[in-house]
């Protein structure tokens, strides 16, 4: 005796597989606690001749660091290699990160701003990475040492009275 599925039995299959594919992809994406972007080119619009590479730290989905120097690795980061791509956004402090890096510069070519699609290579919008086609750096790769997240004890010298 052969079964066949109705159109609303395939419909709920449908609907649970792509439930299923969500939550996956949600808890897949949240292996991490920190994201590291390096070697992103950040642009001064008051000096528009300067350029400086940056790292972006991006801890609790909040946006906490932009430097020139480099930032230590933890256990549960992701560090991704911008590869000089721009960067477009604001970036404020303790506030929810939302910027984008686009690969090549929307000031030399302004087709770069017409076709995110083709040119964003990075989008984090709220926190969360709504687009990622940056490499991942794992510390073998970069020459990188993992740094111990945790408590070290301190132990005082005896003291003779």
């Amino acid at each position: 005796m052969t079964q066949h599925l109705s159109s609303a039995g395939t419909t709920h299959l449908c609907i649970w597989l792509v439930c299923f594919c969500c939550i996956w992809q949600t808890a897949a994406a949240q292996e991490y606690d920190r994201i590291i972007v390096r070697n992103v080119k950040m642009v001064d619009l008051a000096q528009k001749e300067q350029e400086r590479i940056v790292q972006i730290l991006v801890e609790d989905k909040k946006l906490n660091l932009v430097t020139e120097d480099p930032i230590p690795r933890q256990e549960k980061d992701l560090v991704l290699d911008a590869e000089e791509g721009v960067l477009m956004g604001k970036l404020e402090p303790d506030v929810l990160a939302s910027f984008m890096i686009l690969s090549e510069d929307p000031r030399r070519d302004f087709k770069v701003l017409l076709d995110t699609n083709r040119y964003a290579v990075f989008a984090l919008y709220h926190g969360d990475i709504q687009r990622n086609q940056l490499a991942v750096l794992d510390e073998t790769a970069s020459g990188e040492t993992v740094k111990e997240s945790g408590w070290l004890a301190y132990i005082p010298p005896s003291m003779a009275v």
